[in-house]
């Protein structure tokens, strides 16, 4: 529940954030999911046109999940986050 509160939170106030920093964007506003003892792989390939949406291009789609994957790899607390992301994505289809 406080992560909920948390997370809500982090998505309310990401463009007071934004304007405080003089622009720019707020990409990840989630607080971490990490659980220790749990650990879970997944490799997939998906060209940018698959990943295109009505209002994304699909090389920018690439970009910011490339800058995701940056934060991810040099923090364990973001990449479980990411990873719970992902899999309530495809728990959804």
């Amino acid at each position: 529940m406080g992560a909920n509160l948390v997370n809500t939170l982090c998505e309310a106030l990401s463009g007071d954030v934004q304007a405080l920093c003089g622009g720019g964007t707020v990409g990840l506003r989630i607080l971490s999911n990490l659980a220790t003892s749990r650990l879970a792989r997944v490799r997939a390939t998906f060209t940018p046109a698959e990943l295109a949406t009505p209002t994304i291009d699909g090389a920018d789609v690439v970009d910011a999940i490339l800058a995701a994957h940056g934060l991810a790899a040099a923090d364990p607390y973001r990449a479980c986050t990411h990873n719970k992301g992902v899999m309530n994505a495809i728990s959804s289809v």
